[in-house]
């Protein structure tokens, strides 16, 4: 299954694009989110993305880092 997201990557400036991976495993959860391992469809490249969960008192995010 192919996910496509807009999001604001964990480097760079911070401008939203829209970022499309597979092959998504959970491997982390917090108090404020879940870290997953995913593939990069157009580069193939794993790398590991942040989910915040949504709280008034943090801003959501979600980020995107390669291994």
């Amino acid at each position: 299954m192919v996910i496509t997201v807009s999001a604001i990557p964990g480097h760079g400036p911070d401008k939203e694009q829209e970022i499309s991976y597979k092959d998504v495993k959970v491997i982390g959860k917090g108090t404020f989110g879940v870290v997953y391992r995913a593939q990069l469809c157009d580069t193939a490249q794993m790398v590991a993305i942040k989910k915040v969960f949504h709280n008034e008192k943090f801003k959501v995010l979600t980020c995107c880092r390669t291994e």
